[in-house]
């Protein structure tokens, strides 16, 4: 959120430009990115934090919609963005997968837990 640099090297590799470039024909391109990325940022650390909630204390209590919901916050956040990173062929795609795999592994043990209380029960 702080230290991500307006435009990276695969950004300019897409723009097929150099960074004078940029800042010659789009002067006011970087302190814009800058906002934009500060924004997306703080989106992401609150989404983050919001997801830790639900897995420490709505999770457990096992409500009605909570599979469904996660796999929704997890598609539209983690998936997208990991998948974005691979379209673009970022220089950190592979290290932009973790979060969709450890959200595919949260989600697998959320589905494996639900399927064995159920046993359990019956």
């Amino acid at each position: 959120m702080f230290a991500r640099p307006s435009l990276l090297p695969e950004d300019l590799r897409y723009l097929g430009q150099n960074t004078v470039q940029v800042e010659l024909l789009l002067p006011q391109l970087m302190p814009w990115l800058q906002n934009v990325f500060m924004v997306m940022g703080g989106f992401i650390a609150g989404c983050g934090v919001f997801t830790i909630f639900m897995g420490l204390h709505i999770v457990p209590q096992s409500h009605r919609g909570t599979g469904p919901v996660l796999s929704c916050a997890g598609l539209l956040t983690v998936a997208i963005m990991s998948w974005t990173n691979f379209l673009l062929n970022s220089d950190f795609k592979w290290l932009l997968l973790m979060p969709a795999v450890v959200w595919l592994l949260g989600l697998v043990c959320y589905v494996i837990s639900i399927n064995i209380g159920s046993l359990l029960q019956k």
